[in-house]
């Protein structure tokens, strides 16, 4: 496979220990930024879940005024 001009001149650049570093750090700082991006979504996510986990859980509908009631119709132990 042959090389293009383009990737002969980054090759020949790539030999300079200066322009190599740059090009890494420059790589390294993107990688970085994405990663920085990701953790940033993942908290947001966990802590929507985390409202979300304890909303259902701790639903703020109003209690019954006592224990509850059997269903109708069945008898629970009762002697007549």
């Amino acid at each position: 496979m042959e090389q293009t001009k383009d990737e002969m001149a980054h090759q020949q650049l790539l030999e300079n220990p200066k322009y190599a570093v740059h090009v890494h750090d420059s790589q390294i700082k993107r990688i970085t930024e994405i990663l920085e991006e990701l953790a940033s979504r993942i908290v947001t996510l966990e802590d929507k879940l985390i409202d979300l986990d304890l909303n259902v859980r701790f639903n703020k509908s109003p209690s019954p005024d006592g224990p509850p009631e059997p269903p109708s119709g069945t008898d629970y132990g009762r002697t007549n």
